[in-house]
Protein backbone atom coordinates (compact mmCIF):
# COMPACT_ATOMS: atom_id res chain seq x y z
CA UNK A 1 0.00 0.00 0.00
CA UNK A 2 1.34 3.41 -0.94
CA UNK A 3 1.35 6.34 1.50
CA UNK A 4 -1.23 9.01 0.69
CA UNK A 5 -0.11 12.28 -0.82
CA UNK A 6 -0.34 15.04 1.75
CA UNK A 7 -1.13 18.51 0.46
CA UNK A 8 -2.39 21.70 2.14
CA UNK A 9 -6.15 22.14 1.90
CA UNK A 10 -5.81 25.48 0.14
CA UNK A 11 -4.30 23.66 -2.85
CA UNK A 12 -7.43 21.55 -3.35
CA UNK A 13 -10.31 22.64 -5.57
CA UNK A 14 -13.99 22.44 -4.57
CA UNK A 15 -14.53 18.98 -6.01
CA UNK A 16 -11.51 17.58 -4.18
CA UNK A 17 -12.68 19.12 -0.89
CA UNK A 18 -16.16 17.65 -1.31
CA UNK A 19 -14.61 14.28 -2.06
CA UNK A 20 -12.64 14.20 1.21
CA UNK A 21 -15.42 15.73 3.33
CA UNK A 22 -16.70 12.33 4.62
CA UNK A 23 -13.17 11.53 5.85
CA UNK A 24 -12.92 14.69 7.96
CA UNK A 25 -13.63 13.98 11.64
CA UNK A 26 -17.00 15.12 12.94
CA UNK A 27 -15.41 17.53 15.43
CA UNK A 28 -13.94 19.48 12.48
CA UNK A 29 -17.14 19.59 10.41
CA UNK A 30 -19.42 20.32 13.34
CA UNK A 31 -17.69 22.36 16.07
CA UNK A 32 -20.47 21.67 18.58
CA UNK A 33 -19.77 17.93 18.42
CA UNK A 34 -17.19 17.89 21.21
CA UNK A 35 -18.10 21.19 22.79
CA UNK A 36 -20.16 21.16 25.92
CA UNK A 37 -20.86 24.87 26.29
CA UNK A 38 -24.56 24.11 26.58
CA UNK A 39 -23.90 21.77 29.50
CA UNK A 40 -21.66 24.29 31.26
CA UNK A 41 -24.37 26.95 30.86
CA UNK A 42 -26.95 24.54 32.28
CA UNK A 43 -24.68 23.75 35.25
CA UNK A 44 -24.08 27.44 35.83
CA UNK A 45 -27.81 28.25 35.80
CA UNK A 46 -28.76 25.27 37.94
CA UNK A 47 -25.78 25.32 40.33
CA UNK A 48 -27.54 26.90 43.34
CA UNK A 49 -30.26 24.23 43.17
CA UNK A 50 -27.87 21.38 42.42
CA UNK A 51 -25.63 22.50 45.29
CA UNK A 52 -28.56 22.35 47.72
CA UNK A 53 -29.77 18.97 46.41
CA UNK A 54 -26.34 17.33 46.42
CA UNK A 55 -25.52 18.70 49.87
CA UNK A 56 -28.85 17.41 51.21
CA UNK A 57 -28.01 13.95 49.86
CA UNK A 58 -24.51 14.09 51.37
CA UNK A 59 -25.90 15.28 54.70
CA UNK A 60 -28.53 12.53 54.95
CA UNK A 61 -26.09 9.80 53.91
CA UNK A 62 -23.34 11.00 56.22
CA UNK A 63 -25.65 11.50 59.21
CA UNK A 64 -26.92 7.95 59.01
CA UNK A 65 -23.35 6.64 58.78
CA UNK A 66 -22.11 8.88 61.58
CA UNK A 67 -25.04 7.94 63.83
CA UNK A 68 -23.30 4.63 64.52
CA UNK A 69 -20.39 6.44 66.18
CA UNK A 70 -22.45 8.68 68.47
CA UNK A 71 -23.21 6.06 71.11
CA UNK A 72 -20.32 3.77 70.32
CA UNK A 73 -17.50 6.21 71.10
CA UNK A 74 -19.30 8.43 73.65
CA UNK A 75 -19.73 11.25 71.14
CA UNK A 76 -22.71 13.45 71.92
CA UNK A 77 -23.42 14.65 68.38
CA UNK A 78 -21.97 15.00 64.92
CA UNK A 79 -23.64 17.74 62.92
CA UNK A 80 -23.04 19.79 59.81
CA UNK A 81 -23.28 23.47 60.60
CA UNK A 82 -22.90 24.49 56.97
CA UNK A 83 -22.31 22.29 53.93
CA UNK A 84 -21.81 23.61 50.42
CA UNK A 85 -19.98 22.68 47.23
CA UNK A 86 -19.13 26.34 46.68
CA UNK A 87 -20.44 29.07 44.44
CA UNK A 88 -18.58 28.07 41.27
CA UNK A 89 -19.99 25.11 39.34
CA UNK A 90 -17.69 22.51 37.82
CA UNK A 91 -16.62 23.09 34.23
CA UNK A 92 -16.81 20.24 31.74
CA UNK A 93 -14.48 20.10 28.74
CA UNK A 94 -14.94 18.09 25.55
CA UNK A 95 -12.24 16.02 23.89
Amino acid sequence: MQDPVVRPLDELDTDALLEILPDIPLWVKCPDYERVDWLNKFLSDMWPYLDQAVCAMIRSTAQSMLAEYIGKYKIQAIEFEHLTLGTLPPTIHGN
